[in-house]
């Protein structure tokens, strides 16, 4: 008869065939277990070979698994819950991971019992010869020698014992092999439980298929790398990662080295995301806990772009490893990224304290001057970078926006070109950067089109507004350097990707009529959703297809839109004039020297401080023409000639403060209207404006102050007057009048530009630094006030 034994103790019994063999002083023992601690008797055992116990308390299954009579692949059932193997149960996961404190525990525990065993084994070797055999009492002698500590049983002795033994040899040696050493048990832990990964592991083995050896020179030597901060140093990361993983696929550092470095390149290859998850979730899984897992969740947040997890991901790392410089480099990229700019540079700073010379944090500081507004700070160290790594396309990318945003566009382009020719396969923001400012800065279609050409993909990809981004630009280039068939490709894969986007639409049919097809140009324009922009971006898009229709000789449909642009934007003085002159084309003069009239109340300069790359190119109205329709269409004796000198004044104006005539026409011109009608506000403003560029500050408040007798809290005056009072040495004055301009225009970046001027004017020098910070604030386009923070801050070098 087949024999069994109890699952509780081992005692020989019988086989009953019952589905619950254990013996009867083990059931009465769990009986009473079972009466005296009810509520935690919830658990049910299955073995392998089917033989199953329970209930029992945690205790008990605890018990059973120190003493090794149940293995992590034996089934757990808890409460009514599916049956799960042990080692994948939250109540016993501990007690199989190497490195888990549980784990650890019961290790000391089995080595010291195993040690008591092997003495006695020894003591018995004698008898044990006698009962069981040769190999067994070497087996225990070995057993006693492993335990022991004992280093020199070589692998051919263990082969040897191995033949005699058969299966039950191997088995009592992995036993022995696991209490000893935790890689055996890692290794066996991967090949039961199935860790994540293996068919990423499979491709890095594939190749690396002599990667043998020592791996610590190469996991040194991939942190350097990622500590390099350049795009080679991220290439020689991801090969000494891989090597190291091929030798060694469960060492956590090399797993969550490489998981980083994966999710750098994720936006180069898709395939590295998915990767790098899984590499992450293996290193994870064989210990959670690890300094190396720690710092890879913040690190991959980091190249996600999840900038609030990565925080809190960075934070978690410093709890567990205080101090470390890799999780306070995260930490100080991620602050920046949110805006915290002070609590970022305090990280980052320590972060440099800790590792010392590292490029990459260097790196980090020079980018997060750069967010900050920190011009002087973030040149030196970006510049020192690119002396450093010269071939490092990023932080040319990144220099070229440096000069970008400072206004310095000619050396942007240059960085941007030097990017794209150190990588010709990537580069998309230099790209677009620099064939954007080859575009509208220089003019220079062709090369435009030419950078932009590379980065308009039309394959499918998550990101819309990345490809916008490079189509609209590509799309104007290529048809104004006259390669309409190109351009018509552009804007046909930028209109499907962005169906009714204006922009879109707006290329689109430009490019139709380009080509000779005013039909579908126009049904591209209907096509348009005017509710997806607002304000100056809709203004601009409703001006150029008034425009469109101007040209094709439908001056009422581009009436239409000229009033549209207006309406979207009644501050922008390119609407107005533009409405105005179509007032003109379809005969209604008196609403044209209305429309001209209001231009006062707007910032007349406003345009000239503004970066020049748009989604919708604007053509400028050309003042000279229009004053000269005016006059044709109001010849003098005409019932509104009388108004005449002020209108010509206001177009004066415009030409002068964009430079391109002196003042002193318009002077003349609207001196003489006030003197016939002192009660011209719109004179005694543009009077106003005159003498500020003149420097004529007394004259400029005489004016101001009549004009702002009937609207006291008018912003856009205010803040002229504070300026001249400010130029004249009276700061209580200057500073009421800026105060009750930013109550009123509050979001308005004219007013803290001009507030800057005002106290640099005082001599406040701190002052026009944060007010013009205000100002890039509340417009990222006011490149004036970028310039002089570079100036009050004066060029780090």
């Amino acid at each position: 008869m087949l024999r069994t034994y109890c699952f509780s103790c081992g005692t020989e019994m019988e086989d009953t065939g019952q589905d619950v063999p254990v013996c009867t002083a083990c059931a009465n023992e769990s009986a009473a277990d079972s009466g005296e601690i009810s509520d935690d008797v919830r658990y049910r055992i299955k073995r392998g070979d089917g033989r199953s116990e329970g209930p029992l308390t945690y205790e008990q299954v605890e018990d059973r698994i120190r003493k090794g009579l149940l293995s992590g692949e034996d089934r757990c059932r808890v409460g009514d819950r599916d049956w799960g193997r042990v080692d994948q149960t939250a109540d016993f996961e501990g007690y199989f991971i190497p490195g888990d404190p549980k784990f650890e525990d019961i290790q000391r525990g089995r080595k010291e019992t195993a040690g008591a065993i092997a003495s006695r084994k020894r003591r018995e070797t004698a008898s044990s010869l006698a009962r069981v055999g040769v190999v067994l009492a070497v087996l225990a002698i070995l057993a006693g020698l492993y335990f022991a500590g004992a280093t020199l049983i070589d692998d051919e002795t263990l082969e040897s014992v191995q033949e005699e033994g058969g299966s039950m040899v191997d088995a009592a040696i992995l036993k022995i092999r696991k209490a000893m050493d935790p890689e055996v048990a890692r290794k066996d832990l991967e090949e039961k439980r199935g860790l994540p990964g293996q068919e990423v592991i499979d491709e890095i083995a594939a190749a690396w298929p002599d990667a043998t050896g020592s791996i610590e020179e190469r996991l040194t030597l991939g942190r350097l790398g990622l500590l390099q901060g350049t795009r080679a140093g991220w290439g020689a990361a991801q090969r000494e990662f891989e090597y190291a993983v091929a030798v060694d696929p469960n060492n956590v550092d090399a797993l969550a080295g490489l998981a980083v470095v994966y999710a750098q390149f994720r936006d180069e290859d898709p395939t590295f995301n998915t990767k790098s998850l899984a590499l992450y979730d293996r290193a994870a899984k064989i210990d959670g806990k690890a300094p190396a897992v720690l710092r890879a969740q913040a690190g991959m947040s980091i190249m996600a772009g999840a900038w609030e997890d990565a925080e809190s991901r960075s934070r978690k790392c410093l709890e567990s490893v205080p101090d470390d410089g890799i999780c306070l480099w995260y930490l100080g990229n991620s602050l920046t990224q949110l805006g915290r700019y002070s609590e970022a540079e305090k990280a980052l700073s320590a972060s440099k304290t800790i590792m010392g010379d590292v490029p990459v944090v260097d790196l980090s500081l020079g980018r997060s001057a750069l967010e900050t507004y920190q011009y002087s700070k973030a040149g030196a160290p970006l510049r020192a970078f690119a002396d450093r790594y010269p071939d490092d396309p990023d932080i040319h990318a990144l220099l070229a926006r440096y000069h970008n945003e400072l206004g310095d566009y000619d050396s942007a382009i240059e960085e941007g070109l030097l990017a794209i020719s150190l990588d010709e396969s990537g580069a998309f923001g230099s790209r677009v950067l620099a064939g954007g400012l080859l575009l509208h800065h220089r003019g220079d279609a062709a090369k435009a089109a030419e950078v932009l050409g590379p980065a308009t993909p039309h394959d499918a990809s998550p990101d819309r507004d990345r490809r916008i981004s490079a189509l609209l630009p590509a799309s104007i280039a290529a048809r104004e350097a006259g390669e309409l068939a190109d351009s018509l490709d552009y804007a046909t894969a930028l209109a499907d990707l962005a169906p009714g986007y204006p922009p879109a639409q707006l290329s689109l049919a430009l490019t139709y009529y380009a080509m000779g097809n005013e039909s579908d140009a126009e049904d591209a324009l209907k096509q348009a959703d005017t509710t997806a922009i607002e304000g100056r971006d809709l203004a601009r898009f409703h001006t150029e297809a008034g425009r469109f229709y101007t040209e094709v000789g439908r001056a009422r449909l581009a009436h239409f839109e000229y009033d549209a642009a207006h309406k979207a934007d009644p501050t922008w003085p390119t609407a107005a004039v533009t409405l105005a002159r179509s007032y003109l084309a379809v005969e209604n003069p008196q609403s044209a020297l209305d429309t001209l009239h209001s231009i006062w109340k707007m910032d007349l300069d406003a345009e000239t401080h503004d970066h020049p790359i748009e989604s919708v190119p604007i053509v400028a109205p050309d003042m000279r023409a229009f004053d000269v329709e005016i006059r044709k269409a109001i010849p003098q004796g005409d019932q509104l000639s009388g108004r005449l000198p002020v209108t010509r004044g206001t177009l004066e104006v415009l030409r002068c403060l964009s430079g391109e005539t002196s003042c002193d026409r318009a002077r003349t011109s609207l001196s003489d209207a006030k003197r016939s009608d002192e009660s011209d506000v719109a004179a005694r403003v543009y009077l106003a404006w005159i003498a500020l560029e003149q420097g004529r500050y007394e004259s400029a408040i005489e004016d101001l102050d009549r004009a702002l007798t009937n609207d006291p809290v008018q912003p856009i005056l205010l803040s002229l007057r504070g300026l001249a009072y400010a130029n004249l040495g009276d700061a209580d004055a200057a500073a009421r009048d800026f105060k009750t301009a930013h109550k009123h225009g509050v979001s308005y970046s004219g007013i803290s530009r001009r507030n800057a001027e005002a106290l640099i004017a005082l001599g406040d020098e701190a002052g026009a630094l944060s007010m013009s910070i205000e100002a890039v604030k509340s417009d990222d386009r006011d490149v004036t006030s970028r310039k002089r923070l570079l100036a009050l801050q004066g060029d780090g070098g």
